[in-house]
């Protein structure tokens, strides 16, 4: 399946555009606070436990969307601070290169350290390898910075 989105999306790339929201629960997604979880929840998806080589080849079909959701920055940072992704220095490096090719699509190189862009690894709080997690209290603030 990621070898098909992979050809589609250099293929298509504006019929490929839509499905960028459909991605993002296959990275991580945050629920927002409920009665079961009052702090929220963090649910990572399938890509953790995916072999290194997928981990890049689904990395690599972000290269190919024209602009990265806030949802899927998000995703895709929560999933770079992951101990298991920090640990693997191919990965990590696979997300940066991707996410310093997204900025430099976002913004010109005259513009200044105030830009526009929002993907911040500041915006994203540390992880741990457990599928789902309660939110701690000193997470939730991060979780409420993000949303604004």
């Amino acid at each position: 399946i990621l070898k098909a989105l992979s050809d589609y999306g250099r293929t298509s790339s504006k019929l490929f555009e839509p499905i960028q929201k459909s991605l993002i629960p296959f990275f991580f997604i945050y629920l927002p606070p409920s009665s079961k979880y009052p702090l929220g929840m963090k649910v990572y998806g399938p890509w953790k436990d995916l072999p290194k080589n997928m981990m890049h080849l689904s990395i690599d079909i972000l290269f190919y969307f024209n602009r990265l959701d806030q949802d899927m920055e998000r995703a895709i940072l929560a999933c770079a601070l992951q101990y298991d992704v920090v640990s693997d220095c191919s990965v990590l490096g696979k997300i940066l290169d991707m996410i310093r090719f997204q900025l430099s699509k976002q913004s010109p190189p005259s513009s200044s350290s105030s830009s526009s862009s929002s993907l911040s690894l500041s915006t994203v709080s540390s992880t741990t390898t457990t599928d789902q997690q309660e939110v701690l209290p000193s997470e939730k603030n991060m979780m409420d910075d993000m949303a604004l």
